[in-house]
């Protein structure tokens, strides 16, 4: 009897240690050059640009192409050369007669209603050409 407790104390030994929590990290990034590298570098994100048709969705108003930058909200802010100042938009899909095209749905006063027509096509972005970074294909 004194073997099966000393048999069954083996077998029960000490259990492995707990795995370790993840790390978190909390703060502010704290920017350990300073004069070299600007206060606002600790933070980094991606820019996405799109050249899309703009919309006008309420009064079915199709337009040339404009030049999108998604912001931090999933918004798209699209400057354009009809407008003055940028438009703020959303992704969104615009189709006639069978023809879809992603497009940026604006937020656009309507002076009246469009006929629907296809959205245009963009050619590629050329952030080069100030005038016309988004063109539309001819």
């Amino acid at each position: 009897m004194r073997w099966a407790l000393i048999c069954v104390a083996a077998a029960c030994g000490p259990s492995s240690p707990p795995p370790s929590q993840p790390v978190t990290l909390y703060g502010q990034p704290e920017v350990l050059t300073p004069g070299i590298v600007d206060t606002d570098a600790g933070s980094y994100h991606t820019v996405e640009y799109h050249c899309l048709p703009v919309l006008a969705k309420p009064c079915s108003c199709v337009y040339s192409c404009g030049l999108g930058r998604r912001d931090e909200d999933d918004r798209w802010i699209v400057t354009h050369s009809h407008w003055k100042t940028p438009l703020t938009a959303v992704l969104d899909k615009w189709c006639v007669g069978g023809d879809c095209k992603q497009v940026f749905s604006a937020q656009i006063i309507c002076d009246g209603t469009c006929a629907p027509k296809p959205a245009p096509t963009c050619l590629a972005i050329d952030l080069a050409n100030e005038k016309e970074p988004c063109p539309t294909a001819p």
